[in-house]
């Protein structure tokens, strides 16, 4: 592993990239595997495939022999292959439904995954094409918002100010990278699953480079990139559109993580010093669209 005593953040960042992607070009080398593109069903678990097997089976008996009790034998087993697959799917996302009990996000992605599947629609657009549809539309929000007022802060005896922010410790980065899922992007050097599991010693590398960051305030510029992956709003709308798409940007592990610990603490001085708005629900823990609806219709 390099080492270096430079505080440069940007120099620090690029060293982190750098070292990780070696180390894992070294020892697993990127390779081409070619797989056939199948679609996916989470409850098809072993108990299916074999049951399946047994239908084909079946089936390649009868069609050789043609005799009515080998028909029979293949249907029945059709039948019980298809009440078989319906049982899997529905215990499956029966199951999702009660574990996501008490937490509307997990119980809302699980929904809208039963509700409305994930589809790959085929266009032909580049990405100038979207960059100018997402960019326009950008521009039309700003320019019918261009005549609001501003809005008027709420009124505070506050007499603290956020100068900087503080150090975090290995302890709280670590706790991060249990909170943290395993999500990754193509920006990243290693999977973040491979991170997460050196808890010994990535935690103490993310820790001093996340404190050269806050300590300098400078955010490092390897960081600021992102992957932006445009997807279709909603299944029937119509894919040759450019404007029917929203943009899903897909940011590094690190900057996630250091966007993480300068929240936890922009968070807690503002509600420290009572500075969040009373009726915002969005970005508060313990807020929802629950409370913004019991809110208005307390209004009401």
């Amino acid at each position: 592993m390099m080492t270096t005593d430079s505080t440069d953040v940007n120099f620090l960042f690029q060293l982190y990239d750098i070292t990780l992607r070696s180390l894992l070009d070294k020892h697993a080398p990127e390779r081409t595997v070619n797989r056939r593109l199948r679609p996916q069903t989470p409850w098809y678990n072993t108990e299916c495939l074999l049951m399946k097997r047994k239908v084909r089976q079946l089936e390649t008996v009868y069609y050789r022999r043609r005799l009515p009790v080998c028909y029979r034998q293949w249907r029945n087993k059709v039948v019980r292959y298809n009440c078989l697959l319906r049982t899997k799917q529905q215990s499956f996302w029966s199951s999702g439904v009660r574990e996501a009990d008490g937490n509307p996000r997990k119980l809302w992605k699980t929904l809208s995954n039963l509700l409305t599947p994930a589809v790959q629609p085929v266009h032909d657009f580049t990405a100038e094409d979207f960059s100018v549809t997402f960019k326009d539309k950008v521009d039309s929000i700003r320019a019918s918002t261009a005549g609001v007022p501003a809005p008027t802060p709420p009124t505070t005896s506050c007499q603290s100010q956020l100068d900087s922010y503080s150090l975090t410790t290995v302890a709280d980065v670590k706790r991060l990278l249990g909170l943290l899922p395993n999500k990754q992007c193509s920006l990243d050097p290693v999977p973040t699953w491979l991170v997460k599991s050196l808890c010994n010693m990535m935690p103490i590398i993310l820790t001093n480079l996340i404190n050269s960051s806050l300590f300098s305030s400078i955010f490092p510029s390897s960081q600021q990139h992102t992957i932006v992956t445009p997807a279709l709003k909603k299944p029937q709308l119509n894919p040759t559109t450019p404007s029917n798409y929203r943009p899903i940007s897909n940011l590094s592990f690190v900057s996630k993580l250091l966007e993480r610990v300068m929240a936890k603490q922009l968070t807690a001085y503002l509600e420290s010093n009572n500075l969040l708005p009373a009726n915002q629900s969005a970005y508060r823990r313990g807020h929802s669209t629950k409370t913004a609806m019991s809110r208005s219709a307390m209004m009401l």
